[in-house]
């Protein structure tokens, strides 16, 4: 055998005469290049194809994980909305991230309002106050306080026990959430201590709403106990003082100072040096 020739044999017709094997093989390689040729575009067309379509389909795949790394995020559940999830698996998985983020956010959002809302009344508490005082503060917006307590509680709680007590309380925190304004911040701050932050309102106008407050309390029957009394210290910011904690001190001094005289009053107060006390 001769290499790089085609091999010769010899047939009843005589022998076959010898060609090289790059000469024999020249049409199949045609063939191969004309085949390669014609297909090429073919497959680079599925190519393109395959490519488009895997992310197509992996699109919304990619957005879904998007959200799922933010889904404490405010926004996670309306860009989870906007995902075109146009296949049914994309779809179902899409349905299951909304179900959880709504679940969760639901859940931080009822922390966040334990957090701040005292157990027993639902109002605020002194976390829901230090907030209210820092927006007023950012936002440099003039208010009233009013501090309030109930007469005698104490003397509730020994007589009729302490369910009985809390149920003294809800009620007036009941009082106090019909009579604010959709602003207004009405807290509880200690046991039976009250605070009501009036934004943008005047003593004048603070006094009128603690007067107001202090009637529809004393005319109330509550149940097993029969009526109550309140009694209301008021001061305002900025013009009783310029410290948040001053504005406080002043109106705890005159609910001291409305117990003094006889409970079941409102007592406002008033400077006697007042740019002495704006500079406190």
């Amino acid at each position: 055998m001769l290499t790089g020739f085609a091999i010769a044999r010899t047939t009843g017709w005589g022998v076959v005469a010898q060609r090289p094997m790059r000469a024999a093989l020249a049409p199949l390689d045609n063939l191969m290049q004309q085949v390669v040729y014609k297909t090429l575009p073919a497959v680079i067309l599925c190519f393109v194809v395959i490519v488009w379509s895997a992310k197509k389909i992996s699109m919304p795949l990619r957005m879904l994980a998007d959200g799922a790394q933010r889904m404490n995020d405010d926004g996670t559940e309306k860009n989870i909305q906007n995902v075109k999830s146009w296949y049914f698996e994309a779809q179902e998985l899409k349905k299951a991230m909304l179900l959880g983020v709504g679940l969760l956010h639901g859940n931080i959002r009822k922390l966040r309002e334990d957090l701040h809302k005292d157990p027993l009344t639902g109002l605020g508490n002194r976390r829901s106050l230090d907030a209210a005082l820092r927006k007023f503060k950012s936002l440099q917006m003039d208010f009233s306080v009013l501090s309030i307590d109930i007469d005698y509680f104490k003397t509730v709680n020994d007589t009729y026990g302490h369910d009985v007590g809390d149920m003294v309380l809800q009620h007036l925190a009941q009082f106090l959430s019909h009579i604010c304004r959709v602003d207004d911040v009405p807290c509880r701050v200690g046991g039976e201590e009250f605070v009501i932050l009036l934004p943008g309102t005047q003593k004048v106008d603070a006094a009128k709403i603690a007067e107001r407050l202090r009637q529809n309390v004393e005319a109330t029957e509550i149940p097993v106990v029969g009526k109550i009394t309140i009694s209301v210290g008021i001061s305002c910011y900025p013009q009783d003082a310029r410290d948040v904690l001053a504005v406080f001190k002043h109106s705890d001094e005159m609910l001291y100072q409305a117990k003094r005289y006889g409970r079941n009053r409102v007592e406002v107060f008033q400077p006697e040096c007042p740019d002495a006390e704006t500079s406190a």
